[in-house]
């Protein structure tokens, strides 16, 4: 009797050493940067929900409440806050460790995913284990430093890990489950996202299809898929229904006209950014920058176009599912910048960097369907080509890997000079404490209240000093090591 050996322990711990590494690494990067100030959206959250509810004005309605028809409602936001008020006394910072919690479950989730969809002996091995490595990598990737700095940024994870979990309900579903998890992960989704969601719906319906064509099963993909989207309809007529009346139209555009070739330049940028953001570009390669994003985004290009040729021909596993829908789901993002964003702020809209945890998407989907690859064990056939295919593809997992080193060198060089930025906002905060009918002497971009109505500043700013909140509380500046008031 012959017995297979036993899959080695080191690639397994390997993985979970580098998983160890990028979330210890972000954990203390956080710690030093997260902004825990009231500001940007913030600003608006206070006066027009936050005090209300202090106040015993609060309705139904505000949770769904927007500025503009382009806005996001963002109850579950607006529910943290209220949390927050309680036990924190609005300390943005804990918005970012609820983020950070949820990037650590989605990096679990998607290995989970992998475990599922390939065989043991598969999974156990290098190429999988390197390939999981370098999503961890990617999905706390100093890449975008304001993902760790903006606490509302951060909650972005939040609203990523509940697209996962809609994908796998719904691949659950499909596969004989039941189909109401799927459904309640639509209303959940949409409580956290809003647009988003809807767009995490269509993005999975849209794989749904495509499983169906798959496997056969298009009668149940089409009912199944005609769940969700009825659950994500019910639920956008709900909120218009309770949301009171826009008071304003959508922001101005300031954009002018954009040329297609400027257009199609600026689509680039979502390929290239997911994996290192032009700033970042500028900063590691200089004069070559513009080269290497443009060579990274005809790269990423290609992947493209081999991702789906490998979705039309590997196994439907449930890793294959969440590839596909990652992907859908990042195209359905990209084009929410270019219809809501880049008529108000012309091309480089796509250059914001709050984008690039979602440009990060496009990156995870190609390396699951490489997952799915490697788990099929067809690398290992001898052919000229397959050895060479999984030697390379290896290499750039670790290259995405070493690729953290020189970005989150630069993102702890920055470190100081962005909580130097947190310091100057707490001052002109206390400044703005002492007379808030009159902003102070050239007030920061990210103090909006400083632009906004007199009676309105007036009304937040009053709110937050009265009741002893954030900046205006002496706890909350003993608890950052900012100075006293």
């Amino acid at each position: 009797m012959t017995f297979a050996a036993a899959p080695s322990p080191w690639p397994r711990a390997v993985a979970w050493a580098l998983f160890a590494v990028v979330v210890v690494h972000a954990i203390v990067f956080s710690a030093r940067v997260a902004n825990p100030l009231v500001i940007s959206d913030g600003w608006y959250f206070v006066d027009s929900f936050l005090r209300k509810y202090a106040e015993g004005q609060l309705t139904v309605g505000d949770f769904f409440a927007k500025r503009a028809a382009v806005d996001h409602a963002l109850p579950f936001h607006k529910m943290l806050l209220v949390l927050n008020y309680h036990l924190f006394g609005v300390d943005l910072s804990f918005e970012t460790w609820v983020g950070l919690a949820f990037a650590v479950a989605t990096m679990w989730l998607l290995r989970s995913v992998i475990r599922r969809s390939v065989r043991p002996t598969d999974f156990a091995d290098w190429p999988v284990q390197v390939t999981w490595a370098a999503i961890c990598a990617i999905w706390l990737s100093l890449n975008s430093s304001s993902i760790f700095e903006w606490p509302m940024l951060a909650l972005s994870f939040v609203a990523l890990f509940l697209c996962c979990v809609l994908a796998i309900a719904t691949w659950r579903a499909l596969e004989g489950g039941p189909w109401w998890p799927a459904v309640v992960a639509v209303l959940v989704t949409m409580f956290v996202s809003d647009d988003g969601g809807a767009i995490a719906v269509i993005a999975t319906a849209m794989t749904l299809a495509l499983q169906g064509v798959r496997t056969g099963r298009g009668k149940r993909a089409v009912l199944l898929a005609g769940a969700l989207v009825l659950a994500c309809v019910a639920w956008k007529l709900m909120a218009y229904a309770l949301a009171p009346t826009l008071n304003a139209g959508p922001a101005a555009g300031v954009g002018g006209d954009v040329s297609l070739a400027e257009l199609a330049m600026s689509l680039s940028i979502p390929l290239s950014s997911g994996v290192l953001y032009p700033p970042q570009s500028q900063m590691l390669f200089h004069g070559f920058a513009r080269s290497v994003d443009v060579l990274l985004a005809a790269g990423f290009a290609a992947a493209h176009l081999l991702f789906w040729y490998q979705a039309l021909r590997r196994r439907t596993t449930l890793a294959w599912f969440l590839a596909i829908a990652t992907m859908f789901l990042f195209y359905g993002l990209c084009a929410g910048v270019l219809i809501g964003r880049v008529p108000q702020y012309g091309a480089q809209a796509f250059l914001q960097p709050r984008y690039v945890v979602f440009y990060q998407l496009h990156v995870v989907a190609l390396l699951l369907m490489l997952a799915c690859w490697f788990g099929e064990r067809g690398w290992e056939a001898s052919s000229r080509v397959a050895k060479p295919t999984v030697a390379a593809s290896i290499a750039v997992c670790v290259g995405l890997v070493l690729l953290q080193v020189p970005l989150d060198r630069e993102g702890w060089r920055r470190a100081p000079y962005a909580w130097a930025y947190v310091e100057k906002l707490a001052l002109q905060m206390h400044e703005l404490g002492a007379e808030p009918e009159v902003p102070p002497q050239g007030c920061l971009p990210q103090i909006t209240v400083c632009r906004a109505p007199v009676l309105v500043r007036e009304r937040a700013v009053t709110f937050l000093r009265d009741h002893k909140l954030n900046a205006y509380s002496p706890e909350f500046r003993a608890r950052h090591d900012l100075p006293p008031e």
